[in-house]
């Protein structure tokens, strides 16, 4: 689907560098992986400030394989910048 400037497209294993890339802009450790963390809160917010780069990786390997938990849309401008997630 497209309007005004930009495509939005089901995410998929092409998506992964420039979802990375996204939620770093942002600065953003969680990579969407909240809803599938199995500890306490405060671990949550633990992992996000000491190892953010594991919430990348499971979210890299979710759209890798099409995991259902990584099922979404992304938004590319029409220049092919990925600029939005859901």
């Amino acid at each position: 689907m497209s309007a005004d400037g930009l495509t939005v497209e089901p995410a998929g294993p092409a998506h992964i560098e420039a979802l990375t890339a996204l939620f770093a802009a942002a600065g953003s450790p969680c990579h969407c992986r909240f809803w599938h963390f199995e500890g306490t809160n405060n671990d949550w917010l633990a992992r996000c400030a000491q190892d953010p780069d594991q919430n990348r990786a499971e979210l890299a390997d979710a759209l890798a394989r099409g995991a259902d938990e990584a099922r979404g849309v992304v938004a590319r401008t029409d220049a092919g910048a990925l600029v939005g997630w859901l």
